[in-house]
């Protein structure tokens, strides 16, 4: 996994995160859900085009904002389509943790069935990383990182699931 990708699945994790608190503290506004719709529909039409980057960029930003289980079926499918298959996974455990909305959509069940599916289905293909360290002096303590990203001190020793 590149360090690109590495940093781009801690800023969707970040942004899942401060996604789930701002849906806790308050449901989006009609502005937020509004421009969420926008950017989800340009973010389909640009994976149409074959635009996949794009398409992610705008996927993440549809679904901070919305926060709902459509623009995250979309945007863990996109996820899948760049190779991403943990980042794809972790969006998808994430739609099975949403708060149901009284006004939910039968779309909206279909892309939690859909999610818990896919989270299911990629589970397997996620690669793991074992790394062995030897050699090191008795003296010195081993540090690790994997793609740029530092591997706790308690981990180092544990297999690491990357793309």
């Amino acid at each position: 996994m590149t360090s690109s990708r590495r940093l781009a699945f801690a800023l969707v994790l970040a942004a899942a995160s401060l996604a789930a608190a701002h849906a806790q503290a308050h449901p989006p506004t009609a502005q937020e859900l509004e421009t969420a719709r926008t950017l989800y529909k340009e973010g389909k039409e640009l994976r149409a085009q074959g635009d996949l980057r794009g398409a992610l960029e705008k996927l993440q930003a549809a679904h901070a904002l919305g926060n709902t289980p459509v623009t995250g079926i979309e945007l863990a499918r996109t996820y899948v389509l760049v190779g991403q298959i943990v980042e794809a996974r972790e969006v998808c455990l994430y739609i099975a943790r949403m708060p149901t909305a009284g006004d939910e959509t039968e779309k909206s069940v279909e892309a939690r069935t859909e999610a818990a599916h896919l989270a299911e289905e990629l589970r397997p293909r996620i690669p793991t990383l074992r790394v062995k360290i030897e050699g090191l002096p008795a003296d010195e303590t081993a540090h690790l990182s994997i793609d740029g990203v530092s591997v706790p001190d308690a981990a180092l020793t544990e297999p690491q699931k990357v793309d």
